[in-house]
């Protein structure tokens, strides 16, 4: 046997290795993204079912309505 084959196949290992760990930690990016993301989306539709309903007829959100009161009173 070739000296060189302990050294090939000593690469080849550590080339798996770190292809093994790249591929894990792009996985879990993705998924702390995909979570981040979820948690980003999910908190805003909370935010909208968590609001009392409105005095209003047409269902305008109350904050809306004092916002444009503030600004015409200035």
């Amino acid at each position: 046997m070739s000296p060189l084959v302990p050294l090939a196949l000593a690469t080849r290992y550590v080339a798996h290795a770190v292809a093994a760990t790249g591929c894990a930690l792009l996985g879990a990016g993705m998924v702390l993204l995909g979570v981040f993301l979820l948690t980003l989306v999910w908190g805003r539709h909370e935010d909208v079912r968590d609001a009392p309903p409105s005095p209003r007829p047409d269902g305008a959100p109350v904050r809306r309505v004092l916002l444009r009161m503030r600004g015409r009173s200035r």
